[in-house]
């Protein structure tokens, strides 16, 4: 990667969280009669800090981000 650029992530830029392909995930057949989902959390407490009403990416800010050679 040359200088002043950064390298491309496999995260969402907002969250960071991860692509799709790194998640793994197992599916069991539910018994007869069964309905529900588990397990159940309980809520997250609220935000320390207040949120903006719309989230928005600076689109004037250029990433300059560089791919690595697929080798």
């Amino acid at each position: 990667v040359g200088e002043g650029t950064r390298r491309m992530m496999n995260s969402d830029p907002i969250t960071g969280q991860a692509a799709w392909f790194d998640l793994r995930v197992k599916l069991t057949k539910c018994a007869p009669g069964e309905t529900g989902a588990w397990p159940r959390f309980d809520p997250l407490p609220a935000a320390a800090v207040e949120r903006p009403a719309v989230l928005r990416w600076p689109q004037w800010a250029n990433p300059q981000v560089a791919r690595s050679s697929a080798t």
